[in-house]
């Protein structure tokens, strides 16, 4: 297994544990590193295409403690499904699995300790910028501290140390964590699993997206303060049609919400994507530039196949009842010889230029 850790040094850094712990189990996630970051046997494993256990931990590295030593905060497991190596920057496509769970967060350091070759440290306390170490290398033994976890409860845990690092380090913008729990048919109450990173649509159906956010008790009155923030639910998509309302005050310190949608009719196969924006409560409206964080739930909508052939049915018998009309010229759609066959040459070329329209 590997450790991947990500710290908050960077604001990446710190959107990338944030999305570890929104993504529903089964969605991909890119982590990057530069070569300096990982041993130099591993690299050349991912060089040479030769890394055969892909099984990963994710873990926040709080950078606000410093000695004896960092403390490794364990959100998730995940598995390697990609990995590219260009020049000196190591990209690896993590396929999200259940969160990892500690009810010791010091005998988990401790045991993780033992384990790993060169755990990340600041040389200079002063200067938190200048780190050394790895940031991704393999755990030489079997962790027995943590446990792989799927339940709210544990998530909430979790949730809690990695706001209370974050905000320990000062980045207190950070006052709601969100999952997406599940994506729902409504019909039948099912729960889609995610296919190669994507959740696989039925055209013209009725779906729910379930997402949970919360915000430890204990930070309730401060956001209490402010106005409420915001969760943005936006698809680029315009043939996907939204049941509910798009936008949500978030002004509790837990909730779940079923956000609706019909995933829309069209004849070809596509992809499409969800994207989920957290708007603090002093940014007033949506604006990609500024950098909001962002959560994208990657979907892929299938082509209807019963609607198809019902369409070019339709359009077969109105040409066969056009032709029986047209008994001079059987092939001359645009004859003017009576007002029947003039109407289905109309009716013909319309219901063929509707199905290229959906098509292309």
């Amino acid at each position: 297994m590997l450790l991947c850790l990500s710290s908050a040094v960077r604001k990446r850094y710190r959107d990338d544990i944030y999305r570890v712990l929104a993504l529903s189990e089964g969605l991909y996630l890119n982590f990057r590193y530069t070569d300096d970051l990982l041993p130099d046997l591993l690299v050349e494993k991912l060089r040479s295409q030769k890394l055969v256990d892909r099984s990963v931990l994710i873990c926040h590295l709080n950078r606000d403690v410093v000695l004896p030593r960092p403390i490794a905060i364990p959100c998730r497991y995940a598995d390697i499904v990609q990995y590219d190596v260009t020049g000196n920057i190591i990209s690896l496509t993590l396929k999200m699995g259940k969160y990892a769970f500690t009810n010791n967060l010091n005998s988990f350091n401790s045991e993780l300790s033992q384990y790993t070759s060169n755990f990340p440290n600041w040389p200079d306390i002063k200067n938190k910028e200048i780190i050394e170490g790895y940031f991704c290398e393999p755990i030489t033994n079997h962790l027995t501290n943590i446990s792989p976890s799927s339940r709210t409860r544990d998530w909430q845990d979790i949730v809690s140390e990695v706001q209370s690092a974050f905000i320990g380090q000062g980045f207190d913008d950070y006052e709601y964590f969100y999952q997406v729990k599940s994506l729902i048919i409504e019909k039948n109450n099912t729960a889609l699993t995610p296919v190669n990173g994507r959740f696989n649509l039925n055209p013209d159906t009725d779906y729910k997206i379930k997402i949970i956010h919360y915000s430890p008790e204990a930070q309730f009155k401060y956001i209490e303060r402010h106005s409420n923030p915001r969760l943005f639910i936006y698809s680029y998509d315009k043939d996907i049609i939204n049941n509910t309302r798009d936008v949500y005050d978030i002004d509790s310190p837990y909730d779940a919400l079923d956000f609706r949608f019909n995933s829309g009719f069209k004849t070809a196969k596509r992809n499409s994507l969800y994207t989920m924006y957290f708007l603090p409560a002093n940014v007033p409206k949506i604006n990609p530039e500024h950098g909001e964080l962002d959560i994208d739930i990657p979907l892929t909508i299938n082509r209807n196949t019963f609607k198809i052939c019902v369409l070019y049915l339709l359009g077969v018998v109105i040409f066969y009842i056009q032709q029986r009309f047209n008994t001079d010229n059987p092939f001359d759609l645009l004859s003017q010889d009576s007002f029947f066959q003039a109407v289905f040459s109309f009716a013909f070329i319309a219901v063929v230029a509707f199905g290229f329209k959906k098509i292309w």
